[in-house]
Order: structure tokens, then C-alpha cells, then sequence
């Protein structure tokens, strides 16, 4: 199956201007404030920073944006689709102001989180049984950041299956095991995928705030200064070449600098539709901390060469005041969940191509599988 998704998307290159525009049908609307409240016991923090989704569960996982010390943690949103309720705290962590959870990804009933406290600690990374959260499955020595599963290179060993993960002042794609959180490679010895980029205007620097894998052939995409730095992949721990190439560029009037120092820029990767042509990359594009403005302003698409498409929300709306959205996509159910920062909401949506661009889309796997016979 695998040669079959990668020779679609060697067709996708030829049809991708035909996915134009994708829809987003809203499934669920979620009010996830409770977890976020004062007073209550089981608070994630002051914020909902990071969201994980399988399609049918759903964590929610929290920053603090207090002036002082704060504990933070993870919550399961039960019965996301039907009748959401919020379960109890778990990963509790006493967490500095303007600290916190960076990411999330859930693999199989293993959850993985990225937590900065700002420096390296015991828990940076970190791993729980989503069956039993009472006690972490291991944690790691980092300043936390963006995380993935790998798929190596074509699924290749030993990156395959384990945890990829991006951290601030390193260019560097880093492996720890998913099952012991051991390295595997380290900012020392993992593939480069981002050192004065190709395409930039001005090079977007090393403060990574988010990764994510092509699960065909393992390219790496990599939010830093809100920007996009896609690095093609050639071997299991190897790339094309020690630089990468910036696909999609915001410094916003405040410039790299400026950029740079803004948490929260997020990636997923995704396929809109299952033949496997509708390949893109969900960010947010944040290049300030108050960045302000609509959903469908600051939440974008681009194919996997920074190909701009459209997103229709249809008649959903809502304002940000941060442009703060985290991402979790769905293979299985094609849909995608977004967490809001200023709004203490978590959205699901079945994302669809258009009518027009599905039929071009169509055609182009059908000629795909017709030249494989």
C-alpha cells in the first residue's frame, strides 16, 4: 500500500493546482473553558495551548499565561462527537509563567507531549498510556517542543514508528524510542533540516516550534519564525542536503526577529482525500502574539510545495485575538481538530476537496493506477 501512496503522489505534482479549495464541514463546536477556569481543580492552565485527536478521542492540554507559577496538565474531552465532557487533569506539572505544553500526538493508545518550562527538564518529552494516565510510560531531559511520529524514509528502521521531535536552537531532526523515550538520534548526529533555508528572505533562525512528517517518504516540515522549512528526506537519517527550503514566509511588520519569538506556531500534516493526492500542510500563520483576526484569516493551507489553498469554512466564523490554533489530523476519518487558544474552544471538522477539484483529483489516481498496471 505504501508504493501505491507514493507513486499517487508523484501524480499529485502534476494535479495538484486542482486542489484549490478544500471544505471544512464543522462536526463539533466544543466549550472546553471549564478545563481552563479558576478554581477548579482539575485546571490545565489558563489557556488551551495543544490538542491531540484519533478520530475518536480527544485531549486538550494547557499553558500558563499567568504572572507566576501555575500547574499545568492534560485532560481527556470525552465523547468529543456527541455529548463532550470533561475528564480529570493528568501530567500535573508546576510550570512558569508563559510556559507549557508545545504539542501533542497520539499514536495507537501511546500520548506523547512536548512541555517547555523554559530550559531543559525531566519531562520536556513525555509519554502516557491513554488507558491509564495515573503514572508517565517515560520521560525525557528537554526544553519541549514540536512532536511527530516518524515514518522514516519509506518506513525505514530505525526511525520508523518512534517520536520526532523539534527543539528551539537546534536544526536538527531528533528521535527519541516511543516506547522508552531513549535517543536515538540527538542534536548531534540526527539529519539537519534546517540551516539557512533556500527561499528565504531572510533566514528564519532555529527557535522551532513545531514539526511534521510526510508519512509517505518522511520529509520533514518545520515551523519556525512563521515560517515553513520543508527538508526532503533521502535515507533514515539523511537529507538532500544541510539547508532545507522555505515553502511559505510571514515575518509579519515586526520582522524575523520579531517572529521568531512567537510560541505556538503549529503544524499537521494531511491527506484531504483517500487516494492520497490531496496532500497539505494546516498552520496557523502567526507572525506576532497578538495577532488578530478571523479564523479563516489566520488558519491556512499550502500544498507541499507552498502552494497556497483555499480553506472554505462555509457559515463558521469566529474571531482570535492571539491567531494561537494547535492542529490534529485524522487519517482514518479525514478530519481535522483545531484547538483555540483565545477561546477556550476545540473545533472538529470533516475536511472535503471541493466537488470540482475531487473529479480532477480522481482522474489523476486513476491515471496513476492505470500506468502501475
Amino acid at each position: 500500500m505504501r508504493n501505491v501512496i507514493v507513486g499517487l503522489l508523484a501524480v499529485a505534482g502534476a494535479t495538484g493546482a486542482a486542489l484549490g479549495q478544500v471544505k471544512l464541514q464543522l462536526l463539533a463546536n466544543i466549550d472546553v473553558s471549564g478545563a481552563v477556569a479558576v478554581g477548579s481543580p482539575d485546571r490545565i492552565g489558563t489557556n488551551v495551548a495543544a490538542v491531540a485527536w484519533n478520530g475518536a478521542r480527544l485531549f486538550i492540554a494547557g499553558l500558563n499565561g499567568s504572572g507566576a507559577a501555575l500547574d499545568t496538565g492534560i485532560m481527556e474531552v470525552q465523547n468529543p462527537l456527541s455529548s463532550p465532557a470533561l475528564g480529570s487533569r493528568f501530567a500535573t506539572r508546576s510550570t512558569n509563567a508563559s510556559r507549557g505544553h508545545t504539542s501533542m500526538t497520539l499514536s495507537g493508545t501511546s500520548l506523547f507531549a512536548g512541555w517547555d518550562n523554559g530550559a531543559a527538564v525531566v519531562g520536556g518529552y513525555a509519554a502516557w498510556d491513554i488507558d491509564n494516565t495515573a503514572s508517565a510510560l517515560w520521560q525525557a531531559n528537554y526544553r519541549g517542543g514540536g512532536t511527530d511520529i516518524d515514518p522514516g524514509f519509506a518506513g525505514s528502521s530505525p526511525s520508523a514508528g518512534n517520536l520526532g521531535v523539534a527543539v528551539l536552537g537546534s536544526g536538527r531532526r531528533q528521535l527519541l524510542n516511543a516506547t522508552t523515550g531513549a535517543v536515538i538520534y540527538s542534536g548531534a548526529n540526527g539529519f539537519i533540516f534546517n540551516n539557512n533555508p533556500s527561499g528565504a528572505s531572510v533566514a528564519p533562525g532555529s527557535n522551532h516550534r513545531d514539526i511534521a512528517f510526510n508519512p509517505a517518504n518522511g520529509d520533514t516540515f518545520v515551523r519556525v519564525a512563521n515560517s515553513i522549512v520543508r527538508q526532503t528526506r533521502t535515507g533514515d537519517n539523511s537529507a538532500i542536503n544541510n539547508n532545507g527550503q522555505v515553502i511559505f514566509e510571514n515575518y509579519g511588520s515586526g520582522g524575523q526577529g520579531t517572529a521568531a519569538n512567537v510560541s505556538m506556531q503549529n503544524i499537521a500534516f494531511g491527506y484531504v482525500n483517500t487516494d492520497a493526492l490531496g496532500a497539505m500542510l494546516f498552520f496557523n500563520d502567526r507572525p506576532a502574539t497578538n495577532t488578530s483576526g478571523s479564523i479563516s484569516s489566520t488558519v491556512k493551507a499550502v500544498q507541499l510545495d507552498g502552494t497556497p489553498v483555499s480553506l472554505d469554512f462555509g457559515s463558521f466564523n469566529i474571531t482570535s485575538t492571539t491567531g494561537a490554533f494547535d492542529f490534529s489530523w485524522d487519517q482514518a476519518t479525514n478530519t481535522l481538530a483545531i484547538s483555540d487558544f483565545s477561546n477556550s474552544r476545540v473545533y472538529i471538522f470533516s475536511v472535503v476537496p471541493t466537488p470540482g477539484a475531487a473529479a480532477i483529483l480522481g482522474l489523476g489516481g486513476l491515471a496513476a493506477l492505470r500506468r502501475r498496471r
